[in-house]
């Protein structure tokens, strides 16, 4: 699983690096340049039945803490599990 200290330890050498977190979420790290030069992770999560899915972000590091990516992407699969699917 991973950590603050993961994503604290990040640098520019991570660039474009694929990072999976054992709650399913993956995150790809980036160079944002604006308003200042830093290392970013995005994380998306996927949703949907299989055949079927879709990546959705759920948030960027250090923007939002671990943990509110973590529940933001609980919250998006329980609200996709709410809605029944077509037939």
């Amino acid at each position: 699983m991973l950590s603050n200290l993961d994503l604290e330890r990040l640098t520019d050498s991570d660039i474009g690096h694929r990072l999976t977190d054992a709650t399913g979420i993956t995150g790809l790290v980036r160079i944002e340049h604006r308003p200042v030069r830093r290392v970013v992770v995005d994380f998306t999560v996927r949703l949907g039945e299989p055949g079927r899915q879709r990546e959705a972000k759920v948030g960027t590091w250090p923007d939002r803490t671990l943990a509110q990516i973590r529940l933001n992407a609980e919250r998006m699969r329980r609200a996709e599990d709410a809605v029944p699917s077509a037939v």
